[in-house]
């Protein structure tokens, strides 16, 4: 059966859903007339989002206009600021700080032409079904549809108005492309948390073989499309590869956290007034997920990076360096802010609800809910 075939089998299968409650509250639970598990979605949030910051807004708040040397302060006093590892990385970082400090105007984060076109755009990119899915225990393809998304995506970004000066094309293009990576650490942060709840009793509502191939599903979509040695070894091992690739991770953590607390989870432990993070590595240190005397500090971090990468767009070096700059700068935060499902997961099986919604605070994801 052709990739195609398969996808339009699984769109035509009648299907039961139904919400779950408790930490799985987020969850939509999909059956076929059988009972048979065909996938689990994103729920939509209860609370409406049009009071919400969006990306724009975050942008707008960390930027200050009148005060062009804060962002270079940020770089100085900020302890857990990128060093760039090579000259290139290091000419673009520059650049990006120059451009912040004197290219990028207020005036053109607060452009109402700016706001109405990314708000179109990112009701677009939110109506993508393929962000709100997060296993297909039965199709390992289904969440392997990134032609069809790209597609959506380029259409997106081609639907702004043409008009729009270059100093705010710029900005919108980063916008969509920001936004785009928001709602794809979305689906993986809560693929991360359902990992967690599959291991306590709240996993309960499915058997130890649906868990398996859930945990395929989820391991399974994160294999770059290119590596299909790769891809095809977990189909032939659905029913265990998920578990085991899981159950890797989870002893590889262990090196570093021996004596894991329930509340935080294998892979994050409480050291110097932060917790930090073990399920992502960089050079082989942890990262903070949280510090309790600075509860603000690591989304303001990220939030400053992303202002970084936005000035990027403002530099006159070749696209291909700025796209390795800007790879270089989503590598101190993008996997760390997803891997913090775990974390949250953890946090909110133990009851510990406010220091939970800490975490949502501090991945600087507005699409988190």
């Amino acid at each position: 059966m052709t990739r195609f075939a398969l996808i339009v089998a699984f769109l035509a299968l009648p299907l039961v859903s139904h919400a779950e409650s408790g930490a799985l509250a987020r969850y939509i639970v999909q059956r076929d007339s059988n009972g048979k598990l065909v996938s689990i979605s994103l729920a939509k949030p209860h609370q409406t989002l049009d009071a919400t910051p969006t990306l724009l807004d975050e942008l707008r708040d960390e930027y200050d206009a009148e005060n062009a040397s804060t962002f270079a302060f940020h770089i100085d006093q900020d302890d857990d600021a990128p060093v760039p590892e090579n000259a290139e990385d290091k000419k673009t970082y520059e650049g990006a700080r120059d451009a912040v400090a004197h290219k990028i105007k207020r005036s053109d984060l607060d452009d109402p032409r700016l706001k109405s076109e990314f708000a179109k755009a990112d009701a677009k990119l939110s109506q993508i079904g393929y962000f709100q899915l997060i296993a297909a225990p039965q199709n390992p393809e289904a969440l392997d549809q990134g032609r069809e998304t790209k597609r959506t995506i380029d259409g997106v970004a081609l639907g702004v108005d043409l008009a729009l000066p270059t100093p705010l094309f710029s900005i919108f293009h980063f916008l969509v492309n920001q936004q785009v990576e928001a709602l794809e650490s979305r689906r993986a942060f809560y693929q991360n948390q359902l990992l967690v709840i599959l291991d306590s009793p709240e996993g309960r509502v499915f058997s130890d073989a649906e868990k398996n191939l859930i945990r395929s599903s989820i391991f399974y979509s994160r294999i770059d499309i290119m590596k299909s040695k790769s891809r095809r070894v977990a189909r032939n091992a659905w029913t265990s590869f998920g578990t085991r690739a899981y159950r890797e991770l989870q002893s590889e953590c262990s090196k570093h956290v021996p004596h894991p607390v329930p509340e935080l989870g294998s892979c994050f432990q409480n050291e110097d007034r932060q917790i930090k993070d073990y399920a992502v590595t960089k050079h082989r240190k942890s990262s903070a997920a949280f510090k309790y005397d600075k509860p603000y500090a690591v989304r303001d971090h990220r939030k400053f990076l992303m202002l970084t990468k936005l000035g990027a767009q403002f530099t006159p070096v070749p696209g291909f360096l700025k796209a390795a700059f800007c790879k270089w700068i989503d590598s101190h935060y993008v996997p760390q802010r997803r891997a913090e499902g775990y974390l949250h997961g953890s946090l909110l099986l133990a009851g510990k609800g406010d220091l939970a919604q800490w975490v949502i605070v501090n991945s600087a994801n507005t699409k988190l809910y």
